[in-house]
Formats: C-alpha cells, structure tokens, sequence
C-alpha cells in the first residue's frame, strides 16, 4: 500500500470517528498529532471531507456503519452544498500554500476543519470565519459565533484572530473565541495567547492568558482581568454537548437558543432556577422535555411555535 493510499484510508477512519460524536479527549489529541506530522495527510482529509459532503464515505469503507454526522439531519441541502463547494477550495488551495476561505454554519451545525498551515478549527453553530494564510502571514477574522482554534506553531508567523472588539494573537496553541450577544470572550484550553490591538505595522498587547483562563474585550483592543475556567465545561460544545453548574434556567435557555431553530420561553418565576445538567445537543426535543420534567416544569407548544416551560 502506498503512503497516498495509507493516508487517503486513514483520513476517512479519522472522519468517521470524529463525527460519530463519542470521541475522546485523547483520540482528539492523536487527531490532531497525525494530521500535522505530515501536509500529506492533511490533503487526505480534506479530500475525505469532500467525499464525506457527496455521500460516498460508505463506499470507501466497506463493512462500517455511517456514524451520526455532526450537523443535525433538519439542515437542508443547500447548506451542505455550500461547505462542500468550501472544502473544494479550500483543497484547490492546499497546493498553492495560499488560502482565502470563508466558513459559514447554521443553526445547530458545527465543521472540524484543517487550514493550509497545518492548524485546524472546530467553528460552532451560526457563525461565520475568514481565513487568509499565506507565506507570510497567518489571519482569520470572527464577526460573529465561536470557533476553537488548535494552532500549529511557527515563530515566523503569528496567527491573529480579529474581532469587532479586538484582536488575539498567539504563535501556536489551543484557544477558544466566541462573539456572541455583543460581547467577545478568549478561553485559551493551553499555551499563551495575547489581546490587544492590532494596526498595520504593531501589536498592543491589553491581557495575556494562561492555560485554564478566559478574558473578554471591554473595550476596543482592551481586555478585562484574566479569570480561572473550567475549560472542559466551557468547551463542551465541541463534544455535541452543554455542561451547567448552577446557572439560571433562563441563560440555559438563551445558550440553547444558538442551536435548536424553536423558540422557547420561560414562565415567571421558573425563569430564576439554578440549574446542573448536560444536554446532549443530537437529541433537541427529548433533552428539553427531560429538563423540564427534572425541573417540575411542563413543556407546552404555544400557538406561534414557540416551546413554553412554566410551573
């Protein structure tokens, strides 16, 4: 078998598990290790991510079962025609060293991507990525959701993530940045990463996270105190999940709102209730009726659509 083949196998395996959404921490860590050590392999998973967009991963792997893909079957098949008409560019590129890319996810919709210099993201539901990388530079731009980055490291060339309320800079390591609600907050899950601001010729560093930190731009190009995070929680999206540890019912409901496409309001009082729960974000209705039901609460559809939790 040749190492085209071998990768161009490996890939699919590799695409397979990753959307079968019970990896671990540890495979995720073996992802990432194999799809750098070579540009190789990161050409095959691309390839396998075009193939797995025209449906035809089965056939490649004989004898497996197609894992539950990481976007929800309600996604219509004009989004799936546009990221595959993204991942075919994105793999026209590769050869060149260059890309210029845009990324775009819907409702409930999450892509595990790798970029041309090797790094990779996770983008979450309803947002939207620019990427430019070229020999000489390395920038994406965020206006709006979250995106996970795992950045390959090179001294020569900074990656910096721009945001309407300031820009993060980092050489390589593993972070998180997430515009929602008119705020952006940076967790950084390892390494170091700087906020600041950015202009053609400079970089003014505002804050400097640490492992295990997270830090909001108040300001534009400033950044509040570093606070400590339990990035395992904060980061549990990319797992297909939501973890809470006494948060109020009502900003449980405002954060499953980026990923279910029905409304849901809370009744009064119930609006004020900590809650302690993982929901499994494949499975919407059952885990709002579960909720609900842990809760005391009943769940009732309103004449607009609208999913209604009261006592």
């Amino acid at each position: 078998m040749s190492n085209t083949t071998l990768a161009e196998e490996n890939a699919l395996k590799w695409l397979a598990r990753l959307n079968s959404g019970s990896t671990t921490e540890s495979e995720e860590q073996a992802f990432f290790r194999w799809l750098e050590a070579s540009p190789q392999h990161q050409a095959a998973y691309i390839q396998a991510e075009i193939l797995w967009q025209r449906g035809e991963v089965l056939a490649e792997l004989q004898g497996t079962r197609k894992p539950r893909i990481s976007r929800y079957a309600w996604f219509s098949a004009c989004a799936s025609l546009v990221l595959a008409l993204a991942i075919t560019y994105l793999y026209i590129l590769q050869d060149t060293g260059i890309e210029q890319n845009t990324y775009t996810t819907g409702i409930g919709e999450q892509l595990t991507t790798p970029l041309a210099d090797g790094s990779h993201v996770v983008i979450n539901t309803q947002s939207t990525l620019q990427v430019e990388i070229s020999n000489a530079s390395r920038r994406a731009l965020l206006n709006s959701g979250e995106v996970y980055f795992h950045v390959k490291a090179d001294a020569q060339r900074p990656f910096y993530v721009e945001t309407p309320s300031g820009t993060v800079r980092v050489l390589g390591t593993r972070f998180a940045v997430s515009v929602t609600g008119g705020e952006t907050q940076v967790t950084v899950e390892e390494g170091r990463v700087a906020l600041g601001k950015a202009n053609e010729a400079s970089f003014v560093t505002s804050v400097e996270l640490t492992k295990n930190q997270k830090a909001k731009f108040v300001e534009q190009g400033i950044a509040s105190v570093p606070e400590s995070v339990n990035v395992r929680t904060a980061l549990s999206w990319r797992k297909q999940q939501l973890i809470f540890e006494g948060e109020q019912l009502k900003g449980v409901i405002a954060e499953l709102q980026r990923y279910w496409p029905q409304p849901i309001v809370v009744d009064g009082p119930s609006a004020d209730l900590k809650i302690t729960a993982v929901i499994q974000l494949s499975q919407r209705g059952f885990d709002v009726q579960q909720l609900a039901s842990s809760l005391g609460l009943k769940v009732a559809q309103l004449p607009d659509g609208r999913l209604q939790l009261s006592q």
